[in-house]
């Protein structure tokens, strides 16, 4: 799925040039997960937080990036 195609439920939420960072870091995204399959769960959900995460504030491509594969990451617990 492509991550404009999201854009159409809040599309108030963000500006051309925002809309391109979040493009970037999505796909960038996509790649370093290795994910081709735009119509995998996965992916609409990695789109869904990547657009969350922006919602928080101002971001490059590649702090974003790096945000929402830190989401992705599993947490060790503490012992």
């Amino acid at each position: 799925m492509p991550i404009r195609r999201l854009f159409e439920e809040s599309p108030e939420a963000f500006m051309p040039d925002e809309i391109e960072v979040l493009a970037e870091a999505f796909e960038g995204i996509l790649k370093d997960l290795n994910l081709s399959d735009r119509y995998d769960p996965v992916t609409k959900m990695l789109a869904r937080l990547t657009i969350e995460i922006a919602k928080q504030g101002k971001f490059t491509a590649a702090e974003l990036r790096s945000r929402v594969t830190a989401e992705m990451t599993p947490k060790k617990p503490l012992n």
